[in-house]
């Protein structure tokens, strides 16, 4: 398969290294098998469908989806009843009755064989809403461990955008979490530069937004992002993270000249948008997506012992395969 875009090769390459055991209870929809076809033909990771095996047969071949490199595992009682006793060995959070029931629904079954060591991770929601994702997420895998927040970062690509990570740029939290308090938001800084710096080996420089640029304007929702800014660099003073800016302060040398008066290694450089709510994140990606027609890979989902991804339902097959691809680096395989 020819990938159009350096940011999804440079991924696939990466992934090829590690070829994660990637689950994907959805296992019957069109664009679902097509990614996972297409994964797999790059050597980025190792496609294991769950669910019927006749049913998933049937539907490759109706779409002309050649799915010999991937993996079937068949959803019967029997891996249910496996899944279940590996769950219970190393976890008395539910009883054999409460896991059975839960695994009813493939997305549960799927992130419990994650939390088991059957495969490495999962990949899901083309069907179901985001918080359905994330509840069958968190309940199985739990949180990584000093993290309390789930959050989601997407990566822009636009050729006209010349940055300090090239053409791209990280957005988060843009799917996930409604109105983070300052905690959670510097929270939400310090998670997504650790990605980025796993996925892309990116020095990382988040840039915390708001309608203010270093004491331009006063308020609650400025106080907000200004004490998160604190939080972050007391927690993880290893990372560049700054704040508060306005969006053309945060990703533009010039304008930042004109509006930071203070020492910044994130001023007109930042790689990462941090937004300070989930209304303002939300409508910003999708502003980008809709009107300049601007690839905007992900979610991928992260705050979890393992991460995942959510597909929105109007996800592109470029959007799903670039989801896997950063999940399959993002993942310890």
């Amino acid at each position: 398969m020819e990938l159009h875009s350096q940011f999804l090769t440079t991924l696939a390459e990466r992934a090829a290294k590690k070829q994660p055991r990637m689950i994907f209870p959805e296992s019957q929809e069109e664009k679902i098998l097509k990614a996972a076809a297409a994964v797999a033909e790059l050597g980025a990771v190792r496609p294991v469908l769950l669910g019927d095996p006749e049913g998933i047969r049937l539907a490759a071949e109706k779409f002309g989806v050649d799915i010999s490199r991937c993996q079937i595992a068949a959803n019967t009682p029997e891996l249910k009843a496996e899944t279940a006793s590996r769950f219970l060995a190393i976890s008395q959070d539910f009883s054999e009755k409460s896991l059975h029931r839960r695994f009813q629904d493939p997305q549960y079954l799927g992130a419990a064989m994650v939390r088991t060591g059957q495969v490495d991770c999962m990949a899901s929601g083309y069907l179901c809403t985001t918080a359905e994702t994330i509840m069958a997420c968190k309940m199985m895998l739990g949180m990584k461990k000093d993290t309390s927040v789930v959050s989601a970062l997407c990566v822009l690509e636009d050729e006209s955008f010349q940055g300090d990570a090239g053409h791209l740029l990280c957005f988060t939290d843009c799917v996930v979490f409604p109105n983070p308090n300052s905690e959670e938001l510097a929270e939400i800084a310090i998670t997504s530069s650790d990605t980025m710096h796993t996925l892309m080996g990116w020095k990382t420089r988040a840039a915390l937004l708001s309608y203010s640029t270093k004491g331009g304007a006063e308020g609650e929702l400025v106080d907000k992002v200004r004490e998160a800014v604190k939080i972050a660099n007391e927690r993880r003073p290893d990372l560049l993270i700054d704040g508060e800016f306005q969006l053309d302060a945060a990703i533009d040398p010039v304008i930042a000249k004109k509006k930071v008066r203070t020492e910044s290694e994130v001023a007109g450089r930042a790689n990462i948008i941090v937004f300070p709510d989930l209304n303002a994140g939300n409508i910003g990606v999708k502003l980008v997506n809709y009107f300049a027609h601007l690839p905007v890979h992900g979610a991928l989902i992260q705050g979890l012992s393992v991460p995942t991804v959510d597909f929105s339902r109007s996800a592109s097959l470029e959007q799903i395969i670039g989801a896997l691809l950063m999940l399959a680096v993002a993942v310890e395989s």
